[in-house]
């Protein structure tokens, strides 16, 4: 578990001497100002606890503590000073949400159990969303697993898209990379609330009426109410929303200007659109690439970048393999339809691999004539 202990104290002789009485006994790093303490968090973060004191030179303990809480929220704060002032004990804890208040002077024997418990706490903090995040994920995938047996056109298609979303999401640093996997498996939910007919005549490229256009177009504002109800979901939610917006990133709704993730999810999905219309690859870029001012101009840069080096790997065969229906794995990308003997399409070109499927394309295997030899993109 991580024990890194930031102390800020502008008095280098209380520095010292928590040092020489601490160092064997905690993994500690001190700084002797707000802005030295933000760049020893980006050199050395993350860390479990900072301690700051009050009254230092240029920015004080509580907008440093302020600013420790937006860059890394489940870092536990310490207020520690010389200067008991009400008004400022209450100024600490409701602006800067510290944990502890601590007054100087403060023997070592006060201080240890103050950080002992800081850093229990700490734990308690990453244990409880660790846990609600991998509990929220394994719901959210079960649920993406039985959607996509029940539209497998609207879902399947995007499982190939997810290494390269999350390969945009990294390009541009985003730092939660499970709001992009979630955000574009769950993209389509809204669309459960759409007649097949209307769907039917998408695929085949028939036009709408102007009542079904309005119906289809609403499924990015009806999967943003279903997905806001869930807890932890909120970006999420507003990102599927945005889905079909154009990604110029002047566009504002609401006072607010559309979300990173929902420039990704615009990005990928209308490629996903295109191609889905047996465009190549080529023509898909070229036609995105002179309607570019639909996108935002970093995530198009990133989008252009990873779709070309997909393009490649897929030129150059690296990657790609002719396995038997019982090598199948977790993972891989189907290249080719998967029919059976009469031509039947079970599984879809360029489907990622789930548990789901796997054990779906096994009972296929059992029950009727497939072809043995199938033709995959390996994962990473």
């Amino acid at each position: 578990m991580n024990k890194k202990i930031l102390m800020v104290d502008d008095d280098e002789n209380i520095l010292a001497s928590f040092r020489r009485q601490l160092a064997l006994r905690l993994d500690l790093y001190t700084a002797n100002n707000a802005e030295d303490g933000l760049i020893v968090m980006e050199k050395y973060g993350p860390f479990a606890v900072v301690v700051s004191d009050f009254k230092m030179p240029g920015e004080d303990g509580i907008c440093f503590l302020e600013k420790v809480k937006e860059l890394a929220p489940d870092t536990v704060r310490i207020m520690l000073t010389g200067y008991a002032d009400i008004d400022m004990a209450i100024n600490a804890v409701n602006q800067g949400n510290i944990y502890r208040f601590m007054t100087k002077p403060c023997p070592i024997n006060d201080f240890l159990p103050v950080i002992n418990t800081a850093l229990e706490q700490y734990r308690l903090i990453c244990s409880e969303r660790e846990l609600l995040e991998q509990t929220l994920k394994g719901s959210i995938k079960l649920l993406i697993d039985i959607l996509s047996i029940s539209k497998p056109k609207e879902f399947n298609q995007l499982s190939r898209l997810r290494i390269l979303a999350k390969n945009i999401a990294l390009r541009l640093k985003v730092q939660n990379l499970w709001e992009v996997d979630l955000a574009l498996m769950l993209s389509p939910i809204g669309i459960i609330t759409i007649p097949e007919n209307i769907l039917q005549k998408i695929d085949s490229g028939n036009p709408l009426s102007p009542d079904e256009e309005q119906m289809f177009y609403s499924h990015p504002s009806t999967a943003r109410n279903l997905l806001a109800n869930i807890p932890r979901l909120e970006n999420i939610a507003e990102a599927v929303g945005y889905q079909m917006k154009s990604g110029n990133c002047k566009e504002i709704h609401e006072g607010h200007d559309i979300p990173l993730l929902g420039h990704i999810l615009k990005v990928i999905l209308d490629f996903n659109s295109l191609m889905k219309k047996t465009w190549s690859i080529v023509y898909t870029l070229e036609h995105m690439e002179n309607n570019k001012e639909n996108y935002d101009p970093d995530v198009f840069s990133a989008f252009i970048y990873e779709v070309k080096g997909i393009k490649k790997l897929l030129e150059e065969g690296a990657g790609v393999k002719h396995i038997s229906l019982n090598d199948i794995s977790i993972g891989m990308i189907l290249l080719d339809d998967l029919q059976d003997n009469n031509g039947l399409v079970l599984l879809s070109q360029g489907q990622e691999i789930t548990p789901v499927l796997k054990q779906r394309l096994l009972n296929f295997a059992q029950n009727s004539c497939l072809h043995n030899k199938i033709r995959v993109l390996l994962p990473n």
